[in-house]
């Protein structure tokens, strides 16, 4: 706080400042082995200072910059150490401070008192010798410590204590007092940090800024506002876009993660089953020639003994039988894969099986109406969950493809119950003749309408349903194909086998390996 009214009595001197006009400064001192070299270089850095509001800490170090045309404010960030100068020194050696803020004079008495201690820092920004200064410094020199005397001293009072200070012989420090003749320089310096008495040239309150510049403040407001509404609700709408798009994303994946997850399975099973079919056939077929060579070395061996032939005849006959035999073990492995030995049924919910096959079907033909219809009661088959989802599949499947090319392509599905047995019936309206009668159909293996077919869909359909004593009916009538799956279910399991023999076509037996 600046008072009015006050006067200047006098100015102390020392005998390295005898001019009490020129008697004060600031001098920048950083540790010895710092990269710092000019006032430039402390942009940012942390100031030691005795206090916020010294006059040669701050206010003559701000003036300086101020006069290099550089920005006092905020330029420094003051670090408050106390007095004396060795506290702003210590500051800077423990880390708290990059550099100290010191008064002129101060550090040529270290260097006298402690020179060691001193040789750890260096000063920079040094202005040029002058002949009546003999200390260094960074900045300009001003008036030294001045009393003052207010408005209450009386005229008496105030002659005395000048003619004291006056008069006053020089202490053993070099110590005395002077009298100041201008303090415009100092006048100066507050006036162009805007500060002291000149500090009503800032904006000194909320109220008078507002007053000042409300028509641009009230703008930068109101546009404030609006960008704010502005980036809310754009990001609103972005969220919720986002959140639809990838709600939709999900889906899709999902979706199409489930059809390639149904139809890997699916294929997996059903190449499973091709394998188990050919399989059966090959085994079936192989036994007999390899019977054949065996009983042929039979024959050569009591051949041999009667008349031995060469050595190493022996031995080939021997190898051949020795691999007759391997081959004979290696066809009964692949037999018991392919009639899935100790394979144990267990009760399958036909109903929703039927729904995820055509859940995945729907997927797959997008395009092509696909109806289910399922009895309020979920029907359960003895069977293998796979094998069942394999049978309907196929069906579907070769419905859809079979009408792809009418133009309103249409496949119904239907899941009943008849005296015990589950009616699965397929329904497409596919190409065929709308004159021809009811045709019974028979599948036909490696033999295929489908110019990629390989005719071994419907074979294995028949073979998985024949498995479990149920029947394949397959029949065209008015461009209508219907494919009707008849298996026994669950309850009625004690009496399948006798309803099958009456409603279904036996399966001739395959001839055992010899």
């Amino acid at each position: 706080m600046y008072v009015q009214g006050l006067r200047d009595i006098a100015t102390m001197i020392t005998r390295e400042a005898p001019n009490p006009s020129e008697a004060v400064g600031s001098l920048i001192l950083v540790p010895y082995d710092s990269p710092y070299k000019s006032i430039e270089d402390l942009k940012g850095k942390r100031a030691a200072v005795s206090w916020i509001e010294a006059f040669s800490g701050v206010y003559i170090p701000e003036g300086e910059l101020a006069a290099r045309g550089l920005s006092p404010d905020h330029y420094f960030h003051y670090v408050e150490a106390g007095s004396p100068m060795t506290n702003l020194l210590a500051a800077v050696q423990r880390g708290d401070a990059d550099f100290a803020l010191a008064r002129a004079c101060t550090f040529e008495q270290l260097e006298k008192t402690t020179p060691e201690y001193a040789k750890q820092f260096r000063a920079v920004s040094l202005k040029k010798p002058d002949a009546v200064f003999h200390c260094r410094t960074s900045t300009d020199l001003y008036p030294y410590w001045t009393f003052i005397s207010t408005q209450t001293a009386t005229a008496p009072v105030s002659r005395a204590v000048t003619v004291a200070l006056l008069t006053m012989p020089e202490t053993s420090h070099g110590v005395a007092w002077g009298v100041v003749s201008d303090f415009a320089r100092v006048d100066g310096l507050f006036r162009t940090l805007k500060a002291g008495p000149y500090a009503y040239l800032r904006v000194e309150s909320v109220g008078d800024f507002v007053r000042k510049y409300r028509p641009p403040i009230l703008f930068c407001v109101l546009l404030i506002f609006l960008l704010i509404f502005h980036s809310w609700r754009s990001g609103k709408l972005v969220e919720e876009r986002t959140a639809e798009l990838e709600k939709s994303r999900l889906a899709e994946e999902a979706a199409t993660r489930r059809k390639l997850e149904a139809e890997k399975k699916l294929e997996t099973f059903e190449r499973v089953s091709v394998i188990g079919a050919i399989s059966s056939l090959i085994t079936h077929e192989l036994n007999g020639p390899l019977s054949t060579i065996s009983n042929c070395c039979g024959t050569l061996e009591r051949l041999f003994e009667r008349t031995p032939p060469a050595p190493v005849v022996t031995r080939m006959v021997a190898l051949i039988e020795k691999q007759c035999w391997r081959s004979s073990e290696i066809i009964e492995r692949v037999r018991g894969y392919a009639k899935n030995r100790n394979r144990e049924l267990v009760p399958v919910n036909f109903s929703a099986a039927l729904e995820r096959v055509a859940s995945m079907r729907r997927l797959a033909h997008p395009d092509i109406s696909i109806t289910l219809s399922l009895p309020e009661k979920p029907l359960f088959a003895a069977w293998d969950e796979l094998e069942m989802e394999l049978v309907a599949n196929n069906l579907i499947k070769n419905a859809a493809e079979a009408c792809a090319s009418n133009p309103a392509p249409r496949v119904a599905v239907t899941l009943g119950e008849n005296a015990g047995f589950a009616v699965l019936s397929v329904e497409d309206n596919g190409s065929g003749n709308k004159s021809d009668a009811d045709t019974p159909l028979t599948p036909t293996p490696l033999h295929s309408t489908k110019g990629n077919g390989l005719g071994l869909g419907l074979l294995i359909v028949k073979t998985l349903v024949e498995k479990i004593s149920g029947r394949l009916e397959l029949s065209r009538s008015g461009g209508i194909t219907l494919a009707r799956v008849t298996i026994p279910l669950e309850e009625a399991k004690g009496a399948s086998s006798e309803a099958c023999a009456a409603t279904a076509p036996q399966s001739k037996d395959k001839a055992s390996p010899s």
